[in-house]
Formats: C-alpha cells, sequence, structure tokens
C-alpha cells in the first residue's frame, strides 16, 4: 500500500500567501482608491491534515489559480509541522485516492513526492500511518 507524504513547502507556501495578502496593492502608494479595496479570501479551510480531502499543496494551489488574496488552513487539533502519512488506497473510508494522488504527481513532479510501503502491505486503509 503507498503513502503519501507531506513536505514543508506547505509552509513556504502558506508563508508567501500570508505576505502577499498583507503587501499593498500597486499603485497605493498616495492613491487612496487602490488602498480600500476588498480583500478576497477564506478564513477557515481543511486539508488532509483533520477532516478535509485535498493534499494542503493542491488546496493552497486551488485558492491561488482561483484570485484569492489570503487563504487560512484551519485544520482541526493539529500543528501542520513534520512528516504525516496517508494511506493511498479505493477503500471508501480511505483520506486520498489514486487518482488524487496521480493530480499531485503530474502538478508537482515525482520528485515532490515521497512514497512508502507499510510493512507486510496490510492495514486499514482508512488510519494514518505514523
Amino acid at each position: 500500500m503507498l503513502y503519501l507524504a507531506r513536505t514543508r513547502n506547505l509552509l513556504v507556501l502558506v508563508g508567501f500567501l500570508a505576505l502577499f495578502a498583507c503587501a499593498a496593492p500597486p499603485g497605493a502608494a498616495g492613491d487612496e482608491a487602490a488602498s480600500s479595496r476588498w480583500w478576497k479570501g477564506n478564513t477557515h479551510t481543511h486539508t488532509l491534515w483533520s477532516d478535509g480531502d485535498g493534499a494542503p499543496d493542491l488546496v493552497t494551489d486551488w485558492y491561488v489559480s482561483q484570485g484569492y488574496d489570503f487563504l487560512v488552513l484551519s485544520d482541526h487539533n493539529v500543528l501542520s509541522e513534520g512528516e504525516r502519512w496517508v494511506a493511498v488506497s479505493e477503500a471508501p473510508r480511505s483520506r486520498i485516492k489514486p487518482a488524487q494522488l496521480e493530480q499531485l504527481r503530474e502538478q508537482f513532479g515525482d520528485d515532490w513526492l515521497t512514497l512508502r510501503e507499510r510493512e507486510g502491505g496490510h492495514g486499514d486503509a482508512s488510519e494514518d500511518a505514523g
């Protein structure tokens, strides 16, 4: 059974998004109309780190591609640090399906993914592995 590792690249991306959201828009200096605009954002988003259905990197990439100015990942009761392994399976309760793994592979490349097999190749695909 394959597992997917989440990297620290997400922290860099989230930090970049936070800086981008706080930056003044071009031409804002001395231009009152440009400095008083609405910002498009989401302050409550979940990922595979809790009860969401997408990898953090794909979630943040989607919001960037949709023109959002800021995003807050609000996963439940977890700190988004270190490694987190998620089972990849077609099982109904699996948190990530093989098609989602392929989407990650296509978008970020093989060098971004770290895959491993659980010892013996058995186990409940709906549970995270440590």
